[in-house]
């Protein structure tokens, strides 16, 4: 019993570090972003939500463009782009998060096979 229930345990239990990895990894140079909030939207969804500044509108539409071709966002969304005083593009941005991507039992999975033990 305790073993099945330590499985199911981790079969559901979320891990953040690959979506962190995957903004890090997705973000251009010219886009940043200002803040990260994350929450359950029922079932195994999860939806993103940042605020961010980009250099130009330009920007903003190429990191629309390379979020969009990710296979884990879903739906992703740029909103209300608007200038800062220091001529900065700011931005919303949101999205659900392919629940693939944050599961702990795939990376420890994935981790294993990076890191075989002789």
């Amino acid at each position: 019993r305790r073993l099945s229930a330590s499985k199911e345990l981790l079969a559901g239990h979320t891990a953040l570090s690959p979506l962190v990895s995957l903004i890090e990894s997705l973000t251009l140079q010219s886009v940043q972003f200002e803040s990260f909030k994350y929450a359950h939207a029922g079932g195994d969804k999860l939806t993103l939500i940042m605020k961010g500044q980009a250099r130009s509108f330009a920007s903003v539409a190429l990191q629309s463009d390379v979020f969009g071709n990710s296979p884990f966002f879903r739906d992703p969304i740029f909103a209300n782009p608007n200038l800062d005083a220091k001529g900065q593009v700011i931005f919303d941005f949101s999205a659900l998060i392919d629940p693939r991507l944050l599961s702990y039992s795939a990376l420890i999975d994935q981790l294993r096979q990076e890191n075989p033990q002789p």
